[in-house]
């Protein structure tokens, strides 16, 4: 979601913060950019603008690879697993409130084999959207600062021979810079949508008194009467209702999405 400020008291430094947050998480750049990114941006948003150079150096001492540099590989490398760390997790997840999948394979051979798999998968996504950018395949921190200039997620700004790079004032949506596939746009249609609305999400939950010696588990209201207590409107509120039952955090006694502003209902602390 798009970050707001929250005054124009901010510092500078605090607004290049949430701009960072709001390209990485609100913006959903986080799932479409390799790993290595987070050290750019990072740099960026804490010591930015910076030239190449300089922010090679801050690159390479977050990284705590000598001097790799810009030939540093973009991508964490692939989780290999040994017999007794597998092991260990099998018996952590058997005894864990959220249950075993049986479907994991038993032995580290296989989950090695599944997490090679995973790679190869984004890599060959990676690949495909750097294709439609005109770059090739992006696997050195090289690459991948040219790729998120071709994205727009930085700005380069140059002035004869000099080069500055910074984060992007104006960065675009993934979905309208690269080519996703139906599927990757429907799903980032519903996390904007989330997104959205979850700033009301958590007004909502405000009125359960979560830091209280006794917060309620439940609350009788209708979706009339939260946009009265949030100074809010009925669809802001029932969007923002409907984040959280899609969380889990909530149930409710009706059908939200159909119900008539004035219909009273239970919402319930799960």
């Amino acid at each position: 979601m798009p970050v707001r400020f929250p005054d124009e008291a901010a510092t500078p430094a605090e607004k290049r913060a949430l701009h960072f947050q709001d390209i990485y998480f609100g913006r959903g750049w986080a799932r479409y950019i390799p790993a290595g990114a987070i050290l750019i941006l990072g740099a960026l948003a804490n010591h930015g603008p910076l030239n190449r150079v300089e922010l090679g150096d801050w690159m390479r001492a977050a990284r705590r690879q000598g001097e790799n540099g810009w030939d540093a590989p973009a991508w964490d490398p692939v989780k290999v697993w040994t017999d007794d760390e597998w092991q260990r997790v099998r018996a952590n997840e058997v005894d864990s409130p959220f249950g075993f999948d049986p479907d994991e394979p038993a032995d580290a051979a296989g989950v090695n084999a599944e997490e090679i798999e995973r790679r190869e998968e984004e890599l060959a996504r990676s690949d495909a959207y750097s294709a439609g950018l005109g770059l090739g395949p992006v696997r050195t921190m090289g690459e991948l600062l040219q790729y998120l200039i071709a994205c727009g997620v930085l700005a380069e700004q140059r002035d004869g021979e000099k080069v500055m790079y910074d984060l992007n004032p104006d960065v675009a949506l993934p979905s309208e810079v690269l080519p996703l596939s139906n599927e990757d746009r429907a799903t980032e249609d519903t996390l904007r949508w989330r997104d959205v609305h979850e700033a009301t999400a958590q007004s909502i939950i405000t009125l359960f008194d979560p830091d209280g010696d006794d917060p309620p588990e439940w609350k009788r209201t209708s979706l009339q009467r939260l946009a009265r207590e949030l100074d809010s409107d009925v669809e802001s509120v029932r969007a923002g209702v409907l984040n959280l039952l899609n969380e889990g955090d909530f149930n409710t006694t009706i059908n939200v999405e159909q119900a008539a502003p004035h219909q009273v209902f239970e919402l319930v602390v799960d």
